[in-house]
């Protein structure tokens, strides 16, 4: 693996030897760009499959779409999972899907969340930012506007903010 990614890059490199005027190709239309786009387009076809068949667990309520910064961008959206019937405040785990910077939406990881809300978790799943729309670090700006709209509405969505954690996976991982 190592070895096939080494030799892409290599690719890129030499397109900027032969030509300098290249420079910008490899930020955006290089080999290893290409190579990325088909590995996301796969990932995607993969997990598209792969949640068709997953249910998420009973008991478990849905929030969708709340607006964490408003402004209409649907990559500024999160989802919140809640045991049924919850009457006390409850603990926070905000999690952050995985992509590279550049792939997935917070969907991705719903069954993950509904597992969590029914062990008395109250699940927040946050959308980001994606490249090449935007640059780094543009997506740890949309991660910490999540945690401040998880602040300012503890008290209305019943989060219990003396015991909020964070979690994510692969680039989500990194963002938390």
């Amino acid at each position: 693996f190592k070895n096939i990614f080494d030799g892409l890059f290599k690719l890129d490199a030499d397109t900027v030897k032969t030509d300098p005027t290249a420079d910008g190709v490899l930020k955006n239309d290089g080999f290893v760009a290409s190579a990325a786009e088909v590995l996301w387009n796969y990932m995607d076809y993969y997990d598209t499959n792969r949640l068709k068949k997953q249910t998420e667990s009973a008991g478990v309520t849905v929030k969708k779409d709340i607006p964490y910064i408003s402004d209409g961008n649907k990559y500024h959206l999160l989802d919140i999972y809640y045991p049924e019937n919850a009457a006390e405040k409850l603990p926070v785990i905000i999690d952050i899907h995985g992509g590279g910077l550049m792939y997935a939406e917070k969907e991705v990881n719903r069954v993950y969340a509904s597992r969590l809300a029914k062990r008395g978790y109250i699940v927040v799943c946050i959308n980001y930012s994606l490249c090449p729309d935007v640059t780094y670090p543009t997506q740890v700006s949309d991660v910490m506007a999540s945690y401040r709209w998880v602040a300012e509405n503890g008290e209305a969505y019943g989060f219990d903010l003396d015991r909020v954690f964070v979690a994510g996976d692969s680039a989500g991982g990194q963002l938390a």
